[in-house]
């Protein structure tokens, strides 16, 4: 029978031994943590020399100006005889300055009314005209021949009647009142008394209407193209002819007046032609957005 060999057990380590590996491991780590508190505080120094940067200032680039498109203002005139027409003036959807002639039937209604209806609205002034029989002169035209206080009662008169719906004040007629410096100057003064604006209609070449204006300091412009005057003032192709004489103006001078008056035709050609001069880069405006 085959003996089995036996082999005597092993021993552990030591307890010396074992006391001697701890110390050893704890020299190790006590060593290697001091060694990497020194690095640690080395780099946190290293920071605290660098030097502090400053930081880059955002630059901020000013916003492109937006060209001003070129404006034209065109005012109505003539409104105050009849109702009729109303209807197509509401039907125009862009800015337009209508002109109320004073004293008529529907003066203040059509004041008040268009005005509420988001339309500007202004003092059409009748001034004595060159060479016109009377029969043809509006109710309470202002003459040349009229005294200073005639004058002033008659402006108050027209504007008492029209405010506060105006805005400002143009001038119907007046070839001959407009070239009078001396009546002028009475009848702006009235009007800068109320701070309201004024156009100079420009029915004489010789009128001095705008200059008084501008030296009473009040805001004035003057009309630069009739849309519908002369023999040609019910046809529709002279009508858009004007209309685009009065464009091509405000793209040389940065704006420009219009004044038309309240009859089919004009309305019609308007009607059809804002939007197109509008697609083309023209910006409609109040008069009261053209006077300096």
């Amino acid at each position: 029978m085959i003996d089995y060999l036996t082999f005597p057990k092993r021993r552990g380590p030591s307890r010396r031994a074992f006391l001697t590996s701890l110390i050893v491991v704890l020299i190790f780590s006590f060593l290697s943590l001091s060694i990497l508190h020194r690095w640690k505080a080395g780099k946190d120094k290293e920071r605290q020399e660098e030097p502090i940067q400053p930081r880059e200032e955002q630059v901020i680039q000013p916003a492109e100006e937006q060209p001003i498109p070129p404006q034209v203002a065109i005012i109505i005139d003539d409104l105050g005889h009849s109702l009729s027409l109303v209807e197509s003036l509401l039907n125009i959807d862009y800015p337009l300055t209508l002109s109320i002639l004073p004293g008529l039937r529907h003066s203040v209604r059509l004041a008040k009314e268009m005005k509420e209806a988001g339309f500007e609205t202004i003092l059409h002034l009748p001034l004595e005209p060159e060479e016109i029989s009377e029969e043809y002169l509006e109710l309470g035209t202002i003459m040349t021949g009229m005294s200073q206080q005639e004058v002033r009662e008659l402006i108050e008169k027209h504007l008492s009647l029209l405010l506060p719906w105006i805005a400002g004040v143009n001038t119907h007629m007046g070839s001959k009142a407009t070239a009078d410096e001396d009546l002028m100057k009475i009848i702006l003064e009235e009007i800068k008394k109320r701070d309201l604006y004024f156009i100079d209609s420009r029915t004489a070449k010789n009128t001095v209407a705008f200059q008084v204006a501008k030296s009473l300091g009040l805001r004035a412009a003057f009309r630069q193209v009739f849309l519908d005057l002369g023999e040609r003032r019910d046809d529709p192709d002279y009508i858009r002819g004007q209309l685009r004489e009065l464009a091509s103006l405000a793209r040389d001078k940065g704006k420009a007046i219009g004044t038309g008056h309240l009859k089919g035709t004009t309305l019609k050609v308007l009607k059809k032609m804002m939007p197109q001069l509008e697609e083309e880069g023209i910006q409609f405006v109040t008069a009261s957005e053209i006077v300096e």
